[in-house]
């Protein structure tokens, strides 16, 4: 197994089809080949045959999560969801959903490796334990505008297993956002007037609105962007209220990367992985 991932899956992140592709699609890419891979081994020699081959079709993973960490699986490890519960009445009508979804470990390891942090993604993102995320568009009544980013307002909230991986990657959010707005400037945090109050939080201005990132003392990671301070304080208070009465749960969530596999262009590209990933391994001399 080791032999197969450094001499065909390691060379095929090096082609010029990886290199050219955003991120997210050669993490997503090339999950099934390297981490599956190695999912498949460890279910083979924990399990044997059977559950390996006929039962994780039977019973696939739920999540990416359980993929990199196949005791996840294997243990039937329950999370709490991570839920945001309906905004409208908070919201308006000024706004209208305009996506929303899963963001699970593959996305986390996708986003600190697309801004630099290679080790987080080792080190943080196995203590993913939930991820979702609302992206809403301002209401624009009668008008012909194509809506732009700047129209666009995203919450997203975050559980981790340990307070350090919660704060590692709530300092790294903030710390992305010079990185993704044209213009960012880092703002004093006003002072919390009323208890329940963050372990941490960083607000940046930017040309499309503050961007604010909390990391509570539960170890979730609350951010939100492009609304304004009052509406985002609200919108905190609403999900830390709904949070607390989920259970364990061990129902899928659909996850951002994985909605990649019914694009055909993502098909597309992930075949020409696959053809590459078996081109390398046919080239292995046999020991």
């Amino acid at each position: 197994m080791a032999s197969m991932e450094d001499t065909a899956l390691s060379a095929t992140i090096d082609t010029e089809l990886m290199h050219k592709a955003p991120m997210v699609l050669r993490e997503a890419g090339a999950f099934p080949y390297r981490t599956g891979l190695f999912f498949e081994a460890d279910v083979l020699a924990q399990r044997g045959k059977q559950a390996a081959f006929q039962g994780v079709f039977a019973q696939p993973p739920r999540n990416t999560h359980e993929v990199f960490d196949s005791k996840a699986y294997l243990d039937h490890e329950k999370l709490a969801p991570v839920q945001i519960p309906d905004l409208a009445s908070l919201l308006g009508k000024d706004y209208e959903v305009f996506d929303s979804g899963s963001f699970g470990e593959l996305d986390v390891r996708a986003l600190l490796k697309q801004f630099g942090d290679k080790h987080g993604a080792t080190d943080f993102a196995p203590a993913w334990q939930g991820g979702s995320y609302i992206a809403f568009k301002k209401t624009q009544p009668g008008s012909s505008v194509e809506p732009t980013t700047a129209d666009v307002a995203l919450l997203y909230v975050s559980h981790w297993k340990t307070s350090q991986a919660a704060e590692h990657f709530a300092r790294f959010y903030a710390t992305t956002v010079a990185k993704r707005y044209q213009q960012a400037v880092v703002k004093d945090v006003p002072a919390c007037a009323a208890a329940p109050c963050p372990a941490g939080a960083a607000l940046v201005f930017t040309e499309e609105g503050p961007v604010i990132v909390e990391e509570w003392p539960d170890n979730t990671v609350i951010v939100s962007e492009s609304f304004d301070s009052t509406t985002a304080a609200k919108l905190s208070a609403a999900v830390r209220s709904a949070y607390v009465v989920h259970h364990a749960s061990a129902t899928p969530l659909p996850e951002l990367s994985l909605r990649l596999y019914a694009v055909p262009a993502f098909q597309a590209f992930q075949a020409r992985i696959a053809e590459e990933i078996v081109r390398q391994a046919v080239s292995i001399p046999i020991q």
